[in-house]
């Protein structure tokens, strides 16, 4: 098995060098500032904590570069059953609103069913069927071994995120739109950093008119900057395409990306109250399809993942 990782660790292609549509004069100077880097994926594992000075008394104390889980709970067991239980009573007797139709087709064809209403309805025996299958443990890759994170159990893991439109110039010390300049060095940056351990797009590109062209080159900037595990956004389904077809050729085929997924994509499937948002849900749909790991947000902002009043 590890045979065969470092083989695939070979074969895959450095962002930088493939042949892209992309154009443009944010592009020339990404490439501008990287040409003289070297390639992420090959660059070799740092050693943690910092080497002993010369002549110094004590070992230096090496950073903590990981965290345990599991320690705090606000809710006691049987009030987490009950929410667990009102939220089965929603799904089943109420259901969420606009939902796509290829989200339609895979629930009927699970047992659930569209509401007089027009509401999708998830009965009770499909969401505990869902629940017990999932498994306990999964691994999101990076493209060095030192990368990976076992997601289970206690393990924690610390990354970026966000999307502020805006970046701090750090030589006019004013505030300015982000440019793909400023993600992929912000990549590198975070590359560096062994107390951070997965990259997900902490600023929005400005500069490009398309949905697609800013999806696909966040992707690219992203994986360009570092072999840390990468989290970006997908606006539509055909998005999701790009940016696959884009880790395909990173990782040297498709089954090379589907055996160890170094990118995923963080969505907002849902609206409240209680309705899909319909082209979040199909691009949820879709990166399964293409086997890119999804992290579905479930958090609360006033009038956009929760209700304003």
């Amino acid at each position: 098995m590890n045979g065969n990782r470092e083989a695939s660790h070979q074969r895959r292609r450095d962002p930088m060098q493939r042949d892209t549509p992309f154009a443009g004069d944010q592009q020339d100077q990404l490439q501008t500032v990287s040409a003289s880097e070297p390639d992420v994926a090959a660059e070799r594992p740092r050693r943690r904590g910092r080497a002993r000075s010369k002549g110094a008394g004590a070992a230096a104390i090496s950073p903590v570069l990981s965290a345990r889980g599991g320690q705090m709970s606000f809710l006691s067991p049987d009030a987490q059953q009950d929410i667990h239980e009102a939220a089965l009573h929603l799904l089943e007797d109420t259901g969420l609103a606009e939902a796509p139709a290829e989200a339609v087709s895979l629930v009927e064809a699970s047992g659930g069913w569209v509401s007089d209403t027009g509401r999708l309805c998830f009965p009770r025996a499909l969401v505990e069927t869902v629940l017990a299958a999932l498994p306990r443990a999964v691994t999101l890759y990076g493209r060095r071994d030192d990368a990976e994170l076992q997601l289970g159990g206690s393990n924690a893991y610390v990354g970026t995120g966000g999307a502020s439109p805006s970046f701090l110039d750090i030589d006019s010390h004013e505030y300015r739109p982000a440019t793909l300049v400023d993600l992929y060095q912000t990549a590198r940056v975070v590359d560096r950093l062994d107390h951070i351990h997965f990259f997900s797009r902490p600023v929005a590109i400005s500069g490009f008119e398309d949905a697609l062209d800013i999806d696909l080159h966040t992707a690219w900037a992203c994986l360009s900057g570092t072999a840390k595990h990468v989290m970006v956004s997908a606006s539509t389904p055909e998005s999701v395409d790009a940016i696959a077809a884009l880790v395909y050729d990173v990782a040297g085929s498709e089954a090379a990306f589907r055996a160890a997924p170094f990118i995923s994509l963080n969505i907002n499937h849902a609206v409240p109250p209680m309705r899909f948002d319909s082209e979040a849900a199909r691009v949820l749909i879709r990166a399964a399809e293409c086997g890119i790991p999804a992290m579905v947000n479930t958090f609360g902002q006033l009038g956009a993942s929760s209700p304003v009043t």
